[in-house]
């Protein structure tokens, strides 16, 4: 199969605010991405825009983005900040954020966007082709920012296979850029060393911290 015959869309809307200051100001996005390939599928992408007869939904993206310039616009500059805006949101971004904050890493991002990718689906008959990698590219591609994050959580293993679940993921997205946070089930992602190019298949996870 083709891994490039696909198109994504992405769309983002404000889901929250950092409090009663300023409650119109948003500071966090959720972004969608949808895949497509052709197929017998008809109906709306995610933009709400309309699929062509041939296109076949066969897996989808979301993540989050937290607007650092404008948080920063706003007068809230500290990694504390940063946590409050996530923990409104989800206990997976609690959960992410408090391994940031825990081992500094927000406190280098003065500027700079912060995006988050919570849930990547594929179609189990579409599996093993690098869809749900091309998403992340996809959505990573689109947006500036400072570093991306993500929460290495798989959900259809048995818990005795869970240690090589995660690192199966691990180095799946290691293969994107990600390196994992020593001692900690999250990934994360410096602006500068996300790849375009898929790297190729590792055999250890590349370790940060």
């Amino acid at each position: 199969m083709d891994v490039n015959n696909f198109r994504a869309y992405t769309t983002e809307h404000g889901v929250c605010d950092l409090g009663e200051v300023d409650p119109n100001h948003e500071y966090l996005t959720v972004i969608k991405a949808e895949l497509c390939l052709d197929g017998e599928h008809t109906g709306f992408d995610v933009a709400g825009r309309d699929k062509e007869p041939h296109e076949k939904t066969i897996g989808s993206t979301t993540g989050y983005r937290i607007k650092r310039d404008a948080m920063n616009r706003a007068g809230y500059h500290s990694p504390d900040d940063i946590f409050d805006v996530a923990d409104d949101e989800s206990q997976d971004l609690t959960d992410i954020f408090s391994v940031l904050l825990d081992k500094c890493f927000l406190e280098t991002v003065a500027t700079g966007d912060i995006i988050v990718i919570d849930r990547v689906v594929v179609n189990e008959r579409y599996r093993g082709h690098d869809f749900g990698l091309k998403m992340i590219q996809k959505i990573l591609g689109m947006h500036d920012y400072s570093f991306a994050s993500l929460l290495v959580a798989p959900t259809d293993h048995l818990i005795s296979s869970m240690a090589l679940a995660k690192k199966k993921l691990m180095l799946h997205y290691a293969r994107v850029g990600f390196e994992r946070i020593k001692g900690t089930s999250v990934m994360v992602l410096p602006k500068h060393k996300f790849h375009e190019q898929l790297k190729p298949k590792m055999q250890k996870v590349p370790v940060i911290g």
